[in-house]
């Protein structure tokens, strides 16, 4: 792929992988997946897209400068300068930034290329590669923007879309987000006190560094509480915080170490070079987590901002939605849907986000969409003011029922420690770490 189509010369590789259905009857037109990110790879959901479309070949396709793409825009010098914030060694992350892009550009690496845009464009061509009259588009989070983008860009090569967790550009503002989530969850007001008393007094927290694979001592204020459960929350993870935040009131600390260890694990698994290049020139509003650093890092690397290009694709699409999220806010994705000729939405309670992760619901209603979209079920857009239904999932997890300990996440690290009672404690806080 050129590295940059305004300014034709330099040519870089994007990753991808291809998973042929093996059954007889295969369908023509693939599913080409993205994760979401920026900066996060596709490849490890294979096998979960595997079992949704046994009848059609999957593509995982990875996104120019992401970990399976050369050139890698990896900035260890960024994710150290984050890390070190929960130190408490207040790290100069514009230094940290000055000194990535320098490296990168002896590598003749110009991040101008990095955008959007260029990825939406990287999908158009694959497919043109590859030789497929058609396919199906998915993606999550940032990729939603991705494949929307695509779609409107190459009307006759896509049949369908799904979007999952979709913000449209320009839209969003994680602090805000956040707020809004907790407040239908039921415990703003708990979050407000609970993080007022720990800006005050912040908490020393047991955790492990993923960089130097030790442990260390993470100071976490309550803006640091608010970013941490903004990164985790995700999929079903959403009834664990009530009970968190009950665990932090009582002064009970211990269930910060598996949010701190989320932290450094999410930094550890994106390319952070990739993902500030995209969300610099983008223009996007800066996540809750990293509201202040990634300021430091647009400022120190000075890209220009893109112009927003909202897409309108002319297939139908899927729009799906968790109740709680905070990162792309279902009211949000549900006037996206009903900007799109033929979308539909579907929102999904006692989730976050990333639906079809945490969702056999979702993953069903996903894998229906894609036989037939054409199709008119209920909350198809014809026109009607209750074309926006809410999708009751068995599986989604009640609120309140859930008591928080640490021990379940120690187990999950040194599972010799588990005794039979532990079992049945609280299992979601583990798969928070995951988040």
């Amino acid at each position: 792929m050129p590295e940059r189509r305004d300014a034709p010369g330099r040519t870089i590789r994007v990753g991808y992988a291809v998973r042929e259905a093996p059954v007889a009857g295969r369908r023509p037109d693939p599913v080409v997946f993205m994760a979401g990110g920026p900066g996060t790879a596709s490849m490890p959901s294979m096998g979960v897209l595997g079992r949704m479309f046994p009848d059609r070949d999957v593509i995982a396709v990875e996104r120019r400068g992401g970990r399976h793409s050369r050139p890698s825009l990896g900035c260890p010098e960024i994710a150290q300068a984050l890390l070190g914030r929960l130190r408490g060694a207040g790290a100069n992350v514009a230094d940290a930034a000055l000194r990535c892009r320098a490296r990168l550009a002896e590598q003749d690496v110009d991040l101008r290329g990095y955008t959007t845009g260029e990825i939406a464009a990287d999908v158009v061509a694959l497919r043109r590669k590859l030789g497929y009259v058609s396919w199906n588009l998915f993606g999550v989070g940032h990729s939603a923007t991705v494949m929307a983008r695509a779609a409107a860009a190459d009307p006759d090569g896509v049949r369908s879309v799904v979007l999952d967790s979709f913000t449209p550009e320009q839209a969003g503002d994680a602090g805000r987000g956040l707020a809004d989530a907790l407040a239908r969850l039921g415990v703003r007001e708990r979050f407000e006190t609970v993080t007022a008393r720990l800006n005050r007094s912040p908490a020393a927290v047991p955790a492990a560094d993923p960089l130097l694979g030790r442990a260390y001592t993470a100071r976490m204020g309550g803006d640091d509480v608010a970013a941490a459960l903004a990164w985790s929350l995700r999929g079903g993870e959403a009834a664990a915080v009530p009970a968190l935040l009950d665990a932090l009131a009582e002064g009970r600390t211990e269930p910060l170490g598996p949010l701190a260890d989320a932290v450094g694990e999410g930094l550890m698994a994106r390319e952070p070079g990739l993902y500030h290049a995209v969300r610099c020139q983008d223009g996007a509003p800066p996540g809750l987590f990293t509201i202040n650093p990634e300021k430091a890092v647009c400022e120190a690397w000075r890209l220009p901002v893109s112009a927003p290009a909202p897409a309108v694709p002319r297939a139908p699409v899927y729009v799906l939605a968790g109740r709680y999220d905070p990162v792309s806010p279902p009211a949000t994705a549900r006037q996206a849907a009903e900007a799109f000729p033929r979308g539909r939405f579907q929102e999904f309670p006692g989730l976050a986000h990333t639906v079809f992760e945490a969702s056999a619901c979702a993953r069903r209603a996903i894998a229906a969409f894609v036989r037939d979209p054409d199709g008119h079920p209920d909350g198809y857009s014809d026109g009607h003011s209750d074309w926006h239904p809410v999708t009751p999932c068995r599986e989604a997890r009640p609120l309140g029922e859930l008591h928080v300990t640490a021990a379940p996440y120690r187990i999950s690290r040194a599972p010799w420690l588990a005794a039979p009672l532990a079992v049945f404690a609280l299992a979601s806080l583990a798969q928070l770490a995951a988040g």
